[in-house]
This record gives C-alpha cells, sequence and structure tokens, in this order.
C-alpha cells in the first residue's frame, strides 16, 4: 500500500488533474461483484489497487500509467464482457489464424492469443488496448503479471511480474 500512496503523492504534484480525478477506494462488496461477474478469483495485489481507488472519474484524457486510463470497477467488468463475447463469436480457426501472429516479450511469458477471458484490464488508451493482469500465463510467466493486451497488441509484453 505504501507504494500506491507515493504513487498518489507524485501524481498530485506532476499530474494534479490525474490525482484529482481518482474515485473513493472500492468497496469488499464491489471487489467480490466483479470477481463474481467475470469467474476468477482476483490477485491481492489487484484487489489492493481498487481498494486504494475504484479507478477514475473519466473527466480528464489522461491517467496514471503511460497516460493510460484507470479504470472502474464498472469498465472493468464491461471490458471483460466485450472480450468474451469476441471469444464466444469468432470461430477457432480464426482465433488460429489470429494467434499465429502473435508474439511474446520476453518468450514464453504471454500465451499467443489474440484474446483470453483471463486478461484482466485495469488501464485502458480508448482505442481498444490495455494494461491488465493475466491470469493465464505462458509456462515462463507469473500468475497476476501485468501485461499490454488488446486490438492493435500483436506484441504481448510481460511489464511486470504483479501490479505490485
Amino acid at each position: 500500500m505504501q507504494s500506491l500512496n507515493e504513487l498518489e503523492a507524485w501524481l498530485k504534484i506532476h499530474l494534479p488533474e490525474v490525482a484529482a480525478d481518482l474515485k473513493p477506494g472500492a468497496t469488499e462488496n464491489e471487489l467480490q461483484s466483479l470477481s463474481d461477474a467475470i469467474g476468477v478469483k482476483l490477485p491481492n495485489d489487484f484487489l489492493q489497487l481498487y481498494a486504494w481507488h475504484n479507478g477514475q472519474g473519466r473527466s480528464v484524457n489522461a491517467g496514471p500509467w503511460y497516460g493510460l486510463e484507470f479504470l472502474s470497477l464498472d469498465h472493468v467488468q464491461r471490458e471483460c464482457e466485450m472480450w468474451k463475447q469476441v471469444l464466444e463469436e469468432s470461430s477457432p480457426e480464426s482465433l488460429t489464424s489470429l494467434a499465429e501472429c502473435m508474439k511474446s516479450s520476453p518468450p514464453g511469458f504471454v500465451k499467443r492469443q489474440y484474446a483470453n477471458a483471463h486478461w484482466i484490464p485495469f488501464a485502458y488508451d480508448w482505442g481498444g488496448n490495455y494494461l491488465g493482469v493475466d491470469l493465464s500465463p505462458d509456462e515462463k510467466g507469473t500468475y497476476g503479471q501485468v501485461i499490454n493486451f488488446g486490438r492493435d497488441e500483436e506484441r504481448k509484453i510481460a511489464v511486470a511480474p504483479s501490479i505490485g
């Protein structure tokens, strides 16, 4: 939690509009509702992140990670449902063809897939791309690692071993 407080202090100095846009923390019930809705157990550091702040209020076009908007839990759920629908409506042949174009950096950390229902976004670029936690890593990856993914992301990068 100390690192989140340090991030908030940094935001207040360097990106005060983003700091002012942060919503109050999510409740345990809100966190459990998301977990139930998407059918996964969320990592502790993801839960701590959202207990700190439940995303942004969307009044500014900037965010704390590479300028990406910090998604509220409601927005996380909508994005997860949209990607689940993409997976359900895509043919196996189409998904296989898309997977052939995918790469992992470093190799073997992120599964070579276009989409995965266990990639949970927390930051968004407004163009269909995300930072999120990977709850289904490849053989060298770590459960809960932070990755990039989305509509334009052929190279999935393991950004960090966890949100922490």
